[in-house]
């Protein structure tokens, strides 16, 4: 199993890249595939694996989401294509 990478070790393994480069996600394993990073978001992921917000902000009120959306479990961040 390949282990985990956390921001600060994401941060450690990007410091010495040019930073005008892309950011690309691949749609799997074998590379078959990528889509550019267009967003990232925080939240948490719970005990049974669904993520949820951290926390309900106006923004996202505005988009639709409600308290039901929030939840607690471990802090993380997703990033969309």
């Amino acid at each position: 199993m390949t282990k985990l990478i956390t921001v600060k070790k994401l941060r450690d393994l990007l410091r010495d890249i040019d930073g005008s480069r892309v950011v690309l996600l691949s749609i799997d394993e074998e590379g078959n595939g990528f889509n550019e990073l267009r967003s990232v978001s925080r939240n948490c992921v719970t005990g049974n694996g669904q993520i949820k917000l951290e926390k309900l902000t106006p923004d996202l009120e505005k988009l639709g989401f409600t308290n039901e959306d929030v939840g607690k479990g471990k802090p993380a961040i997703i990033l969309w294509p």
